[in-house]
């Protein structure tokens, strides 16, 4: 559930980063987009992880 709150805050927090997006406002934050760098390192392998641990892997029959 955190990780999916997560996706939420990164795509809302996007329009006030310095890097380029489909939306940007004219108020620039350095410190979001430090916060940008950070979850966009790290979230999508917490994602994969969580999925992981959720999803069982398949067990070859035999």
């Amino acid at each position: 559930m955190l990780a999916v709150f997560g996706v939420f805050v990164f795509h809302s927090l996007r329009p006030f980063d310095d890097a380029d997006w489909h939306v940007k406002n004219a108020d620039r934050s350095e410190g979001i987009s430090i916060a940008i760098a950070f979850l966009g390192l790290w979230g999508l392998a917490l994602l994969r992880g969580v999925k992981r641990s959720a999803v069982p892997t398949p067990q070859p029959r035999g």
